[in-house]
Formats: structure tokens, C-alpha cells, sequence
């Protein structure tokens, strides 16, 4: 009885890497986007405060007008 080539099958098992990989993207996707969304929100706040500032200086303006020319 001749004996069988042996075979040997090797079975490799994921560690855990992808799924570690992928929670690292995704914390770095929230992060990201956390930074869009602040830099939006200050670029509302900045424009809200220089509308404010430029009314203050027309009715200040209007003001000093109207002391120079009562008659206006």
C-alpha cells in the first residue's frame, strides 16, 4: 500500500484589524465633520457681528449728520 502525499491547509484568521481600521475612519469622519460644522457656525457669527457693527456706524453716521444740519 503506497502512503498518500500529506497535505497541510493552513487557516488564516483575521485579527481584528479591519474592524479597527474602520472605527478609527469613522472616528476621524466625526471628527472632520465636527470641525465643518464649527467653522460654518463661526463664519455665521462673524458675519452676524459685522452686519451689527456696520448699522452702528451708518446710525452713528446719520447721527453726526443730523448735528451738522439740524434741518435734515
Amino acid at each position: 500500500m503506497a502512503q498518500e502525499p500529506r497535505e497541510t491547509v493552513v487557516v488564516e484568521r483575521g485579527n481584528g484589524t479591519g474592524i479597527l481600521i474602520a472605527l478609527v475612519l469613522v472616528v476621524l469622519l466625526a471628527i472632520a465633520a465636527y470641525f465643518v460644522i464649527n467653522q460654518s457656525r463661526n463664519d455665521s457669527i462673524r458675519t452676524d457681528a459685522i452686519a451689527g457693527a456696520a448699522k452702528d456706524v451708518g446710525d452713528t453716521a446719520k447721527k453726526a449728520g443730523e448735528a451738522i444740519d439740524p434741518k435734515k
